[in-house]
């Protein structure tokens, strides 16, 4: 199981509890920040 995957895992389930929506909204400029890639890339 990736990082992105186990954080999907932990916390969709508590949100949904909580009727919170959730949602990731891709990067305009997905560069590496501090030699990190980004969660999510075109």
């Amino acid at each position: 199981m990736d990082n992105k995957e186990y954080f999907l895992h932990k916390t969709i389930p508590m949100a949904e509890m909580h009727s919170i929506k959730m949602a990731i909204h891709p990067e305009n400029t997905p560069w590496e920040i501090f030699g990190l890639p980004r969660i999510i890339t075109s």
